[in-house]
């Protein structure tokens, strides 16, 4: 056996191509893009797992609040609309405009906003301010206007 000859493979298989040439600024970009995509696709699907816990919250409490801060009003709320005449979503978001939670005197702007699908509401904006008494707070304007101003009511004489 020493003595054969080494004789050629007569189907040589060929050597495999070459890689496609990649640059480094093509595929990562190409890798961002994808996380970003599934990310975004993970708190999509999240969210709407969830939806179903936040209808049903608001269903038996009638009210979601979210406090911002110690400040009363100074918070963002959601409730339900059940009056005979209208029936929907209400929406308040509660801004600071003057003061803060760490000052003796603070007014709020809170904006109301409606998801109807009865009836009609205009939006409202309203204002309160507070004055801190000891630990907890005292109003001192109820109810102005979106400047903090205090409202003058029209009363109809006729009632």
């Amino acid at each position: 056996m020493e003595n054969e000859a080494q004789v050629p493979n007569p189907n040589p298989t060929p050597p495999p191509p070459p890689a496609p040439a990649r640059t480094q600024g093509l595929s990562r970009p190409r890798k961002w893009f994808r996380r970003f995509g599934c990310c975004l696709l993970l708190i999509v699907w999240f969210v709407l797992m969830l939806m179903p816990c936040f209808f049903v919250t608001l269903l038996v409490e009638k009210d979601i609040v979210i406090s911002r801060s110690s400040v009363p009003d100074h918070e963002w709320r959601v409730f339900i609309l059940e009056e005979p005449d209208e029936r929907g979503f209400g929406f308040t978001s509660g801004k600071i405009v003057s003061g803060g939670s760490d000052e003796e005197t603070v007014c709020v702007v809170t904006s109301v906003d409606y998801l109807l699908w009865e009836g009609e509401s205009e939006p409202d904006t309203y204002c309160n301010c507070f004055e801190r008494v000891g630990e907890g707070w005292s109003t001192t304007l109820a109810g102005g206007d979106a400047d903090c101003n205090p409202r003058e009511f029209e009363f109809d004489e006729d009632q």
